[in-house]
């Protein structure tokens, strides 16, 4: 419940108010206290940027106080009730839309826990394009919200205790609402709905009460012209309390690594917080049934000392989940310490235990629900560690990490008494001062490492694995300081000038304006973005000097980077937009009208300036966009996404439409676009790869007829010796085919064989050829029909 409260706070609360006095009185009103650095302060700490440890621990103690007290029940307030589970499914909706891989890397980074660096470790993939995928995660939530309410922001107050009070407070702001670490709270706030709390007063300073039931906001410390009264409150008819929900069974079955039946084994489902939802036990034939009240999220688990989930379903709080499998293997405990070269205890170092678990094609089940597990621990302050119920499988090995030692991997030959040593690393030491020479705070870079200095600026950073020249300070509102190491290997602190000495630059500019419509209407949501940013590694906006002058960067316990960008803080008045964190230099802009599709680039504009406008060319529209898709037997599909692309200035570059989902008739409609927005693109639910549809060879765009292809379960058998499947559509073409393993999912244009068998993949159903390969080679090829539910079984 802590964890829902605080990231949903962090939702609603990151709104660009007028001024820290309507900060702080929507802290207060939310049953928060604002710490010592003001709003934005708060907002890190709920969500771990934190610039410096006292907003870590100020948070921690706020939240600790605010979870202490008793909730009254929540049958006394039955509107309130009503709301919120409007505003739950208005975030539930949001969050089932986003696409993949960003839905899952916020699943990865914010329900399980890990930082970016463990997601890149678990999926394999770069730690940079795991930032990549949460910011752009970050962006398709916060587009989704907007495009479903622009009221969003106030929507949501209902999910809080005292959300009357902060309603009344977000009142006095006229300017626009920015998420970012949204994708956190939606996820996490369907699993669990907070009761209402009784809300603290607000203070004399953000409001006063008015006869008439209203608020009106207090002058005394605020600019006139920023002071709106609200209205008084006009007394609403009770809604009904909605009627209880349909009880939920869940319909299971538990097998060990071998696929025999685990019989008389106790199975729990626990939501993200680890608390126990329902359990059962396993029949003599290891199947299991769960009755719940109502839909829950989370992982479902064997809870038995002598066995450990290897697979373990997980549930989204959706009731279509089929028949589960959970797959065990025996357990037992690991135990041992971490010391260094010197046989000194290290604390809090990242423990991991793998193993070879058996071949999802092993298992004639569908296991797309099951994601893999990690048994992982962390030293306590004498170094030692205990992993209570990990596997007993073949090829076990031991990983252990920590900042300032080289990372180790090894065999894990004993299971008791495990002695690990960490090598010191390749350390810099130095200090962050500012543009006069005075130490600052600040946080340092070499990718993939960083490390946070405190007000003395003094830094030390593990470089042994670095794979950047770039030595990086960066502080928010100013320009970064950078060095670069004149030789190689630069991951050798030999390497490196001695003494060092970041310097940052003075503070950043901005360009801030007013962005009209060719009619020279003011845009409401102009997307002004920067071009030309001066970016230090592969092109990467990222490490871009902008990017860091104008964010929040903290190192996490394990290394990784987070950042938080704060929005700017333009006066009201639609089109307004700034700029922030610029060099004394030009750059071009470019503007997006996200309504319409238009867009334009603008010339060379010096940072700095405060009046600067733009504005899009006239060009011709297509009338509103409106359709039906449905599926190859004319059945309307049901959240179909769809949206509209145009091509841009560079080879390769695209722009994008909001996104809309088909209702239960399959229907869409959207406003008009240019007609250089021709590519209209449907998105069926479980399919990896979008179809192109081309509206101008559409004779009425407005009455569209789409006949999209649907996903279903297919698993392949074959004794041809085939080590690969392949998927074609009619016309010849490879079909792109959706891998999904728990909270990860891909797409792939062939699916591994293990001895004759695939793992269950999702296939859309116009597949109509199967072909199967060996080392790269045809070796068959089966025509197929795919029917529609469930799973099919292909024998080839």
């Amino acid at each position: 419940m802590r964890f829902v409260r605080a990231l949903a706070r962090h939702l609603v609360v990151d709104v660009n108010l007028a001024d820290d006095i309507a900060q702080d009185a929507v802290l207060r009103a939310l049953g928060g206290r604002a710490p010592v650095g003001g709003f934005r302060g708060w907002v890190t700490s709920v969500v771990r940027n934190l610039v410096t440890s006292h907003h870590r621990r100020e948070g921690r103690r706020s939240r600790h106080e605010r979870n202490a007290a008793p909730p009254p029940p929540m049958a006394n307030e039955p509107p309130a009730v009503l709301a919120g589970l409007e505003a739950h499914a208005l975030l539930l909706d949001a969050v089932r839309a986003l696409d993949e891989p960003y839905r899952a890397a916020i699943v990865q980074r914010y329900f399980e826990g890990l930082s970016p660096r463990a997601i890149a470790a678990r999926t394999g993939v770069p730690v940079r394009t795991v930032h990549t995928h949460l910011q752009r995660a970050m962006t398709q939530l916060r587009g989704r919200l907007r495009d479903r309410d622009p009221r969003w922001a106030a929507l949501l107050l209902p999910l809080f205790p005292g959300h009357a009070a902060a309603a009344a407070v977000l009142a006095m702001t006229t300017t626009k609402t920015v998420l970012l670490g949204a994708s956190a709270a939606a996820f996490a706030l369907f699993l669990w709905w907070p009761a209402a709390t009784p809300a603290p007063p607000i203070p004399p300073s953000a409001a006063t009460s008015t006869g008439g039931g209203g608020t009106v906001a207090a002058a005394t410390a605020m600019d006139e012209r920023e002071v709106v009264a609200v209205a008084p409150a006009v007394a609403a008819t009770p809604a009904p309390v909605p009627p209880p929900p349909e009880p939920w069974t869940l319909r299971g079955l538990a097998l060990d690594v071998d696929g025999a039946p685990i019989p008389h084994v106790a199975v729990v489902l626990r939501d993200w917080g680890l608390l126990v939802q329902a359990n059962a036990v396993t029949d003599a034939r290891g199947a299991f049934v769960m009755t719940l009240p109502d839909v829950r999220g989370g992982d479902v688990d064997i809870d038995d000392p002598a066995w450990t989930g290897v697979l373990r379903p997980v549930l989204w709080g959706n009731r279509d989940v089929g028949e589960l499998t959970i797959v065990a293997a025996r357990a037992a405990p690991v135990d041992g310490i971490v010391v260094d070269e010197q046989g000194a205890p290290i604390a809090e170092v990242d423990v991991a235990i793998a193993g070879q678990a058996p071949p999802r094609s092993t298992f004639a089940r569908n296991l797309e629900r099951a994601r893999d597990v990690d048994w992982r621990a962390k030293t306590g302050a004498d170094g030692r560690f205990v992993v209570p119920r990990a596997p007993l499988l073949p090829g076990m090995r031991i990983s252990a990490s920590h900042v300032g030692y080289r990372p180790t991997h090894e065999d894990l030959t004993a299971r008791a008494a495990v002695r690990v040593v960490l090598m010191r690393g390749e350390v810099l030491t130095g200090r962050v001062v500012d543009e006069h020479g005075n130490p600052v705070a600040a946080t340092v870079f070499c990718h993939p490492a960083g490390a946070n200095c405190g007000a003395d600026g003094r830094f030390e950073i593990d470089i042994g694995n670095a794979s950047s020249p770039w030595l990086i300070a960066a502080r928010v509102g100013h320009l970064p300081a950078r060095l670069r190491c004149p030789v190689r290997p630069f991951n050798v602190a030999a390497s490196w000038p001695q003494p060092i000495e970041l310097r940052l630059g003075g503070e950043a500019l901005t360009i801030r304006g007013r962005a009209f419509a060719g009619d020279g209407t003011p845009l409401d949501s102009p997307q002004v973005k920067l071009l030309d940013a001066e970016c230090l590694v592969d092109g990467n906006e990222m490490s871009s000097i902008e990017f860091l002058a104008r964010v929040n960067a903290h190192v996490t316990e394990d290394g990784g980077a987070e950042f938080w960008e704060s929005a700017g803080w333009p006066s009201p008045g639609a089109g307004v937009f700034e700029l922030r964190g610029l060099q004394d230099r030009t750059y071009r802009l470019e503007l997006m009208d996200p309504g319409t599709l238009q867009w334009m680039t603008s010339a060379p504009i010096h940072a700095g300036q405060k009046d600067v406008e733009l504005r899009l060319p006239a060009e011709p529209r297509w009338p509103a966009v409106a359709g039906v898709v449905v599926d190859r037997h004319g059945t309307p599909i049901v959240g179909a996404d769809v949206w509209i692309q145009r091509p841009g200035d560079k080879a390769g570059e695209v722009h994008y439409s909001a996104h809309l989902h088909t209702g239960a008739d399959g229907r869409f409609s959207r406003g008009a676009l240019v007609q250089s927005a021709h590519a209209l693109c449907v998105q069926t639910p479980g399919t990896a790869k979008a179809k192109e549809f081309d509206l101008r060879a559409c004779a009425d765009v407005g009455a569209l007829r789409i006949v999209a292809a649907v996903g279903t379960s297919v698993r392949v058998q074959t004794t041809s010796g085939a080590d690969s499947v392949q998927v074609l559509d009619r016309e010849g073409h490879l079909v792109t085919m959706t891998v999904t393993q728990g909270n990860v999912a891909w797409g792939a244009e062939g699916v591994a064989l293990t001895n004759g068998a695939s793992e269950t993949v999702t296939v859309p159903d116009d597949a109509v050829t199967m072909v199967l390969q060996k080392d790269g080679r045809e070796v068959a090829r089966t025509a197929v029909d795919l029917r529609q539910g469930g799973l099919q079984v292909l024998q080839l």
